[in-house]
């Protein structure tokens, strides 16, 4: 007989391990299923590892009932809990290596109880915010735990850039946002210029006048709901002020074909006269 941990006569969370089941899967270390009796009294089967790691303590009233008593299953606070559950006690979750591999854990309070993280985390601040870690490194704990939008959580991802200036650190975004430098600007600088000179030297903005008005290329494409890209390329092709804010989009599209067609006419020109038939 294959060797295992006799669970028999245990109390596991809510659940007394009664007597063994069955023996599922072949090889040295089959699964091991045992026979439960929940303290609700209903009797239940439940495989080793479940019992073992805290996984499965009852027979489901406990859900059943919290269901019943919060009224808030459907809710995005329950969606968040069930989702953050998952993530860690689910052993074939897609993305176990970043949590469970990396040792992330959950408060066993908010294992059994969604009241206990209702309780602790409230509700979010609108439907764009979700559950974020403060440090990376740490668990689900509530000291630990805060509602974030999208764009403040992937501020706090382990790849970003940290750069340090007068003793405050901050990824490339944050100070993008503080300073008024384009992300791109100071990511590029940072190439070649140290991290004063990067986040203290101004942007040199070209202005683009129209009108007797003065913009950058930026104000000027919120303004006329014009790509900047485009504005930056119609200059590059050497195009007055007036004809990069006056042109409709769509002509640089009929550009960019014509500019298509007429090389690939070139092209075919060019084969025919080096390969007459």
């Amino acid at each position: 007989m294959a060797s295992f941990i006799d669970l028999t006569g245990k109390q596991l969370g809510s659940l007394t391990v009664d007597k063994i089941s069955e023996f599922k899967g072949n090889g040295k270390k089959p699964a091991v299923y045992w026979e439960c009796t929940c303290e609700c009294g209903c009797e239940t089967i439940v495989n080793s590892n479940s019992l073992r790691f805290g996984r499965t303590k009852s027979c489901g009233c406990g859900m059943k009932a919290s269901r019943l008593k919060h009224g808030m299953s459907r809710t995005r606070e329950y969606s968040v809990w069930s989702g953050m559950k998952g993530r860690i006690l689910n052993p074939g979750a897609k993305n176990k290596r970043l949590y469970v591999d990396r040792g992330i854990d959950i408060d066993p309070r908010w294992v059994d109880s969604f009241e206990c993280f209702y309780q602790d985390m409230g509700s979010p601040p609108s439907s764009k915010h979700s559950i974020e870690r403060i440090d990376n490194n740490r668990g689900y704990w509530a000291n630990n735990c805060k509602w974030a939008t999208l764009s403040e959580q992937n501020r706090n991802r382990r790849i970003n850039k940290l750069i340090t200036y007068k003793d405050k650190t901050q990824c490339i975004a944050a100070w993008a946002e503080e300073t008024g430098i384009d992300f791109e600007v100071i990511r590029q600088r940072l190439k070649f210029w140290s991290v004063e000179k990067t986040l203290t030297t101004p942007v040199n903005k070209k202005l683009l006048i129209l009108n007797g008005k003065a913009q950058c290329v930026a104000d000027w494409a919120r303004e006329l709901g014009i790509d900047g890209r485009t504005l930056r390329q119609r200059l590059v092709r050497g195009w007055s002020d007036e004809r990069t804010l006056t042109t409709p989009a769509i002509a640089d599209i009929q550009i960019a074909s014509s500019t298509r067609h007429n090389k690939s006419f070139i092209v075919r020109t060019t084969k025919t006269l080096n390969h007459p038939h």
